[in-house]
């Protein structure tokens, strides 16, 4: 429950890990990539929801 609230709240989760060739400061044409990559499948799971 969130204070103030009298019923929960209904969310939608979404969680997706991706592993990085090295740290992030050092890549970012890697970083971008995977981004687009989880924002792809994070909206192809919205929409199929």
């Amino acid at each position: 429950m969130v204070t103030g609230m009298s019923t929960p709240l209904v969310a939608s989760v979404w969680h997706a890990e991706r592993q990085a060739a090295g740290p992030w400061r050092e890549s970012p044409a890697e970083i971008f990539k995977l981004l687009d990559e989880a924002l792809s499948e994070f909206l192809d799971a919205y929409h199929r929801r």
